[in-house]
């Protein structure tokens, strides 16, 4: 539902980083996408992918950073770690809506920046900021 097949074709795959079954359920059917329920998993998939000889990360990284066990941000400053992530993208979303949340987001390399909506129409926008992003067009999505 928000990583589809229309977004482009430089968007293969993605990685959903979410515990919230909501946000995962209606993911699921998508072959092109890998989901990830906590900060452990997801380090995890990520060493493995490092470990392989020709690893190819996913092309997006749709990240909460409130997730059980490791969290978010300690996933995407390691992820900044891996040389063989540098080109994935990689959008963060939480429920903090703050200054301070955004600007570690950005330090530690996020492109995107999606603060949870109490309505669930309302993730659309978390499509529209994938969606340029995977136009390059960053204006705006922060």
């Amino acid at each position: 539902m928000f990583v589809s097949r229309d977004i482009g074709p430089s968007w293969d795959r993605a990685l959903v980083c979410c515990s919230e079954p909501f946000v995962i359920a209606p993911l699921q059917r998508q072959s092109h996408l890998y989901i990830s329920e906590d900060g452990d998993h997801a380090l995890r998939f990520f060493d493995q992918l490092v470990a392989e000889e020709h690893g190819t990360p996913p092309d997006l990284l749709l990240l909460d950073l409130n997730l059980p066990g490791v969290s978010g941000s300690a996933v995407l400053q390691r992820l900044k770690a891996f040389p063989v992530c540098a080109r994935m993208r990689i959008v963060v979303m939480t429920a903090v809506d703050d200054l301070s949340t955004r600007m570690e987001a950005s330090r530690l390399g996020a492109d995107a920046f999606f603060v949870k909506p109490t309505g669930f129409h309302l993730y659309i926008q978390l499509g529209e900021s994938i969606t340029a992003l995977a136009s390059r067009n960053t204006e705006g999505i922060w």
